[in-house]
């Protein structure tokens, strides 16, 4: 079967003054269709700088990337917006919800960088709100919503797309212990459901949730593990 995610030796340096700061060294990754993978590693370990360039938001000093067999490191900047906008999936630790916009329109906000538009986007965006359990909230704003709302929200609005890939940056991370348990539960069964998940995160805890455990550690890739099931 072939890998959604294809990365080969890849590696991102940064210049830093008359130095040059090496984020990540000659990372290879394959990562399957309905797979849940959770990376872990301290603080400077490479795995936020490898999040973004899975993402789309950066690219590679060197090394390869194929997302779904496309070869990622060669397009375009205007290449990576698109495929950003329609193929891969953000939740952030802060939600990111724009204060102004309710809950419908926050879940919008992804087709308005898609060029065309996908037709059935109104349908899209009200089914991942159902999914995610906040259809009574539809016109709510986000200051209306609690925590674990928000995230909910944020995880709509990702999963709204149809993306291939969902990245997850310490999506419990501003959330009490007890959300944070439904929102990991809400992840499970989204997988469950087929959704192909990374997970970045800091928490063990978090971390058991996935059913693959990679861990880096000073921009290499230490670990590869498979989780037995919870």
């Amino acid at each position: 079967m072939k890998p959604l995610v294809d990365i080969q030796n890849l590696s991102k340096h940064y210049r830093m003054g008359h130095g040059v700061v090496e984020a990540l060294r000659n990372v290879s990754l394959k990562i399957y269709s309905g797979e849940s993978v959770a990376m872990m590693g301290p603080s400077g370990s490479g795995k936020s700088t490898l999040m973004h360039l899975l993402g789309c938001l950066d690219k590679p000093t060197s090394g390869e990337y194929l997302l779904n067999g496309q070869n990622v490191a060669s397009l375009s900047d205007a290449a990576l917006a698109q495929l950003r906008a329609s193929q891969i999936g953000f939740v952030f630790q802060s939600f990111n919800l724009i204060p102004q916009l309710d809950v419908y329109e926050n879940v919008e906000v992804p087709f308005l960088y898609q060029n065309p538009c996908h037709p059935d986007y109104q349908t899209n965006i009200l089914k991942s709100i159902d999914r995610v359990g906040l259809s009574h909230r539809l016109h709510h704003l986000p200051s209306e919503l609690s925590g674990g709302e928000m995230q909910r929200v944020a995880i709509a609005r990702a999963l709204a797309i149809n993306p291939l890939l969902v990245l997850a940056d310490e999506p419990t991370g501003n959330l009490d212990s007890e959300t944070g348990k439904q929102i990991l539960g809400l992840f499970q069964e989204l997988n469950e459901q087929g959704v192909t998940l990374l997970m970045v995160t800091h928490d063990p805890y978090v971390g058991e949730h996935c059913k693959r455990l990679v861990k880096m550690r000073d921009g290499h890739l230490v670990a590869d593990l498979i989780q037995p099931k919870r």
